[in-house]
């Protein structure tokens, strides 16, 4: 049977389980559904899958005062559009509780939760208040706590795009930006860059450095600077790449050497 185990004693939102109660499908295999006790005191089964994916979260008679509360207290919950609150309230538990939910293992999946609190959107919206705008999302400010009062705020696409973990401010001589824009910028690849950089590459190699010197095996340096290649620093000098390699070879010019790449 897949999934995690349930025991008795454990509560999926507003249920707490009691005992397991099987029941044979027309197929002839066994269904696990348990026993659970709504905190209003209701008695319902449920089965398994529903209370891990979270479908199920208290008994019929609360989910229909919950809708009908809805409907008249806050009128956010419109059938055919609700409110921007409303559905980020939604959306927000999808993916934090629902294992079915296609963003559920970047949240749910790797321990993101929701606060109790916020199992009504009353309690949601009287935190949050409603978006100061169409363009703002709802945003946690540590990227590894949960949706809960004092770690969520509304935020624009601009900032929560800036504040991923893996859009931290890098810097390159005194300036600093995310990778994706200096990779943006140098107009290389950002794969390819974060790979340079997980082989211990400065990040300003691992923008600047040309693809076709990746496979040498040493840089130039000279009394004018390092250079890539044998050719560079031999065009930088004004001289054949034989007389600079001849250089790079003797003795008499040690201000000519090759450094071993890491």
């Amino acid at each position: 049977m897949g999934g995690k185990s349930i025991f008795p004693g454990e509560r999926f939102s507003r249920l707490t389980t009691i005992e397991r109660q099987d029941k044979a499908s027309p197929s002839g295999r066994s269904r696990s559904r348990w026993l659970c006790q709504c905190d209003c005191g209701n008695l319902v089964v449920v089965e398994s899958g529903n209370l891990r994916s979270g479908n199920s979260r208290q008994c019929g008679a609360c989910a229909n005062l919950t809708r009908s509360e809805a409907k008249k207290s806050h009128g956010h919950a419109r059938q055919r559009k609700p409110t921007k609150a409303y559905y980020t309230w939604l959306a927000m538990r999808r993916r934090c509780c629902n294992q079915n939910d296609k963003s559920y293992e970047r949240y749910g999946g790797r321990g993101i939760s929701v606060d109790p609190r916020w199992d009504t959107f009353e309690r949601f919206l009287a935190d949050m208040g409603e978006p100061p705008s169409p363009d703002h999302q709802i945003e946690r400010k540590d990227n590894d706590g949960p949706y809960s009062p004092e770690n969520c705020i509304w935020a624009t696409r601009q900032r929560q795009a800036n504040n991923k973990s893996n859009n931290r401010l890098l810097e390159v001589g005194g300036v600093y930006k995310t990778l994706a824009q200096w990779c943006r910028d140098y107009g290389i690849d950002r794969d390819r860059v974060r790979a340079r950089l997980d082989k211990g590459w400065s990040l300003q190699d691992a923008l600047e450095r040309p693809l076709r010197y990746m496979s040498q095996k040493f840089d130039y340096e000279t009394p004018d600077g390092t250079f890539l290649s044998l050719r560079m620093a031999a065009e930088h000098h004004g001289m054949s790449v034989s007389g600079a390699n001849t250089r790079f070879n003797s003795s008499a010019f040690p201000c000519w050497r090759r450094i071993p790449r890491a």
